[in-house]
């Protein structure tokens, strides 16, 4: 029957297409098994060994991204270099003679340019990244979560008190270097490059990606509680931060609980008698409180915005997904590639058989290359 729509004839997906995608999937998913080995090399063989295999990950995934055709591949496995990259400068890097506390700042700053330059090369935009202030009050009472995980690190880990090295340097200084540097810059590569860059080659998958990479990266604390507490922690940060639009709740709870544990709880043990000690655990308890209402507000909310008619993307009418679709030559098979989703729901999408979400646009916009603000009202006009 001839095609009446004017539309070229789209390439069935073939078993063939089907078993090269599965296939890419399995091996996106053997990287955090692969930081895993590095990480255990680090740990039982020496650090010299795990540089090493830090850095052949680090070559693995640069020929990887090169090698691929799959643009969605070749993001996450951009992004995927930051993981790595991580341990590799926390090895390389001579912190011998340097104080610790001191040792965040000089390894957060490069990675914080790295991590800018790749959300450049991704055009990921500050939304996307969740570097937005949102709700402050309701990220304000998710920072206070960070006491409870904080202490709940100290009772697995029990570290030494940095007591010590806080008296022969600034003390407030310090404490930024461990709260802001090691909560913000690690909130930024896992809950907004990472994660983004996960979204558009794994789907829904991606947040339980970034929280198992995370964990991945604390295996060298040689406890399997504390391995599993940094996985439930990444997962819960990676839901905050999709459903509040913002890592700032998430990158202060990280900080605080990362004050809490080489600061706070050290100094509470050194001296239980005092009145900081007897405080200490109604902080705790009410931190947690409150960050546990900010869930379950958060959740809330998504629950009644999905049963919403408003949670479909706003002035975008399907058949404009259509017209800009064809009017950069790709059939359905090949922006489906290009966004991370299936051909059939591209489909469906673009004749309006399922709910245009804003998730969709996001993705669609990115495989088209193009800068939703200007394209799609353009577009729509016409």
């Amino acid at each position: 029957m001839a095609n009446i729509s004017g539309e070229k004839s789209q390439p069935r997906v073939t078993p063939d297409d089907q078993r090269t995608q599965a296939a890419n999937i399995q091996i996106l998913w053997a990287y955090p098994l692969l930081i895993a080995v590095a990480e255990v090399t680090t740990v039982v063989i020496s650090p010299q060994a795990g540089l090493i295999a830090h850095g052949l990950l680090l070559v693995m995934l640069i020929i990887h991204r090169a090698i691929t055709p799959r643009e969605a591949e070749q993001q996450l496995t951009l992004a995927l270099l930051l993981a790595p990259l991580t341990r590799v400068l926390s090895l390389a890097l001579p912190l011998n003679h340097i104080s610790q506390p001191y040792w965040y700042g000089l390894i957060a700053l490069p990675l914080l340019v790295v991590a800018w330059l790749t959300g450049r090369r991704l055009r990921l935009s500050r939304r996307k990244l969740g570097l937005r202030p949102g709700n402050l009050l309701l990220q304000g009472m998710v920072a206070a979560g960070g006491l409870g995980l904080g202490a709940a690190a100290y009772a697995i880990l029990r570290p030494a008190p940095m007591a010590g090295d806080l008296a022969l340097h600034a003390p407030l200084l310090s404490a930024l270097a461990i709260v802001i540097c090691g909560g913000l810059v690690e909130e930024i590569i896992f809950r907004g490059v990472l994660q983004a860059a996960a979204v558009r080659a794994l789907g829904r998958w991606a947040m339980i990606y970034g929280a198992l990479v995370f964990a991945m990266l604390q295996i060298g604390y040689r406890s399997p509680e504390y391995l599993l507490l940094a996985l439930g922690a990444g997962l819960l940060f990676a839901y905050i931060a999709r459903l509040s639009g913002s890592i700032l709740g998430v990158a202060l709870a990280h900080g605080m609980a990362n004050g809490t544990l080489l600061f706070l709880m050290p100094a509470l043990t050194a001296n239980p008698a005092g009145p900081a000690a007897r405080l200490a655990p109604w902080a705790i308890g009410a931190g947690t409180l409150l960050a546990l209402s900010a869930c379950g507000m958060l959740l809330r909310q998504a629950l009644g915005r999905r049963g919403a008619p408003e949670a479909v993307a706003p002035g975008i009418q399907p058949g404009v997904l259509r017209e800009l679709r064809i009017r950069s030559n790709l059939t359905y098979v090949q922006l489906a590639l290009r966004c991370g989703i299936s051909a059939r729901l591209l489909a469906e999408l673009e004749y309006g058989l399922c709910p245009l979400l804003p998730e969709h646009i996001d993705l669609i916009t990115a495989g088209l290359r193009i800068k939703q603000q200007t394209a799609l009202p353009a577009a729509h006009k016409r």
